[in-house]
């Protein structure tokens, strides 16, 4: 920064003058700042959604060609809940993730539904992995019945798009359970064919 460049700028969203330091540096600028403060800008961009579709394209972008079926309503309808899925732990910005029920490799073609999303904490998300999630039930200390229970009604009625009686949240998590053991069986008879 040169001498002649003021050290005050006054943010164009808020109208606060503010130091060099709180804004981002833009060279496009004539002073080398944008004229809209780090946390106008934070702001803005999550109420318009600008955020969310910047996590989609990088997560697209790093996973290759994972395709991506998300509208920013729909992202932002995933990410209202206030505690993780699977272990029911509180989320804040800097734990909450969005977590694939069902991994990209195996299920809808690679493409980004957002019937396969749910939110998780960063633990969970990564514990869990690529696994099904029953399996991550199964072996998880803190996906508790309860819990289990609440995110096969949450995830089946998102899914259906109506809400479901008890008796089909036990047929569900039944369904969820076996189709895992299958796809464990399955795994397994291919490893066998290959060694073969």
């Amino acid at each position: 920064m040169n001498e002649n460049q003021p050290k005050l700028f006054t943010c164009r969203s808020c109208k606060v003058e503010k130091s060099s330091a709180e804004f981002r540096k833009d060279s496009r600028m004539p002073y080398g700042v944008d004229y809209e403060c780090v946390d106008c800008r934070k702001c803005r961009r999550r109420t318009n959604g600008e955020y969310l579709l910047e996590r989609a394209r990088k997560y697209q972008k790093r996973k290759g060609d994972a395709v991506m079926h998300i509208t920013v309503n729909q992202l932002e309808s995933l990410l209202t809940n206030h505690s993780c899925s699977y272990c029911g732990d509180p989320l804040t910005d800097k734990n909450s993730t969005l977590d694939h029920v069902f991994s990209l490799s195996q299920s809808y073609g690679g493409a980004n539904i957002a019937g396969n999303l749910t939110q998780a904490c960063r633990s969970c998300n990564s514990a869990k992995g690529t696994d099904h999630v029953a399996d991550f039930y199964r072996r998880s200390d803190k996906f508790t019945l309860t819990l289990w229970t609440d995110f096969v009604r949450s995830y089946t009625e998102r899914l259906i798009g109506r809400a479901i009686t008890d008796i089909e949240v036990e047929y569900m998590k039944r369904n969820l359970l076996d189709e895992a053991d299958e796809l464990r069986r399955n795994s397994k008879r291919k490893d066998v064919a290959t060694n073969e």
